[in-house]
């Protein structure tokens, strides 16, 4: 059924879907029980809404990335979008929530938190997942959360659980640490990468963007939880700052940190994959980018590649792009197709930070 739709990933992707056996055997198997309202979470590349575009839907999703998908794929296969929300929709009267399994076990449970706000009295909950991402922990929440849980029969690997009857609970939270060397505490809502400690990739980066005084208008490209904006919020005292992240509950994290950064007013905060949002003629002349190397489950490359892209054609000509990343992602060749100029500058054994300019 989904193979007969035009559907893509964002960003593409050689030799994976926009789809998983686990939507494959909702739509074979249990398509009856997708009924009334219905809730859509988590669905990555849209490929749920074009083929249940006939029935009563509403969308949420934490990625800016899947948003841009979404619209693509409703729009190339001519059918209507669904009513999309930007914050989770906790007043709505949903009959059925089809959500994918997300990765974090405290983003899962802060979802499952916000369903319950929701749900109907004989609404249920199709989790959709493969079986091998199916953790432990998963189950765990599943059990706390809800009543009674019916994991169906798995086929080719994936699974489609329905819960129902939940158990009113509570008890995902942001998690705090602190940075000694910014001396400053941060905060992750559920779903925001670094969850539980600080990211040693930013920890590394922190010193060489400590020593960045001199510019006037910033980039972080990809912020976070504005680990990397806090540094150079305390390396410049009047530069405007522009935090962009593809994930909401990251940006808000964000905010959260910067919102007792000096002169507020020189903070801008945009929820976009990259710099879609931006106009072409907005340049920077300091611009920092730490970049994923995983997309939910999957591990891709294409991100960091298109986050490159998007310095390079907002970077001053006299500016600096400066990337860290793990030394095994061989992202220096692609960095030398994009800049005249690419320095290798740590030496960290874990760690390569990049200095680029055009």
């Amino acid at each position: 059924m989904l193979s007969s739709y035009r559907l893509e990933r964002i960003p593409q992707e050689p030799g994976l879907q926009a789809w998983n056996a686990a939507d494959e055997l909702l739509l074979k198997r249990d398509i009856e029980l997708c009924t009334g309202q219905i809730l859509l979470l988590n669905d990555s590349f849209g490929a749920l809404a074009v083929t249940l575009a006939d029935k009563e839907l509403c969308w949420w999703n934490d990625s800016a990335m899947a948003h841009d998908a979404l619209k693509l794929n409703c729009a190339t296969n001519q059918v209507r979008l669904p009513i999309v929300n930007h914050q989770f929709p906790e007043q709505a009267e949903i009959d059925t929530v089809i959500m994918h399994l997300p990765k974090s076990l405290n983003f899962f449970a802060w979802q499952l938190e916000q369903i319950q706000q929701c749900l109907t009295n004989t609404g249920s909950v199709l989790l959709l997942g493969m079986v091998k991402h199916i953790s432990k922990g998963h189950i765990e929440l599943m059990t706390r959360y809800f009543s009674n849980i019916n994991p169906g029969r798995a086929e080719k690997k994936a699974r489609v659980i329905q819960l129902t009857d939940p158990i009113p609970h509570s008890e995902s939270k942001a998690s705090h640490y602190a940075i000694e060397s910014l001396n400053t505490d941060f905060t992750q809502l559920p779903g925001c990468f670094a969850e539980n400690n600080a990211d040693p990739g930013a920890l590394v980066f922190i010193d060489y963007l400590k020593t960045r005084a001199n510019f006037n208008a910033a980039l972080d490209l990809g912020c976070g939880n504005g680990v990397l904006s806090v540094a150079l919020t305390q390396a410049s005292q009047t530069a405007a700052i522009t935090l962009i992240d593809e994930s909401q509950q990251a940006l808000n994290s964000a905010k959260a940190n910067l919102c007792h950064a000096k002169t507020t007013n020189r903070l801008r905060f945009i929820h976009s994959d990259g710099t879609n949002a931006l106009g072409s003629d907005e340049l920077f002349d300091l611009i920092v980018c730490n970049p994923p190397f995983h997309q939910g489950f999957s591990l891709t490359e294409k991100i960091a590649h298109k986050l490159f892209s998007d310095a390079h054609k907002h970077l001053t000509s006299q500016g600096e792009f400066w990337v860290v990343a793990n030394r095994h992602l061989p992202y220096y060749s692609d960095l030398k197709k994009r800049f005249g100029r690419v320095a290798l500058k740590s030496k960290h054994p874990k760690f390569n930070v990049y200095f680029c300019q055009l």
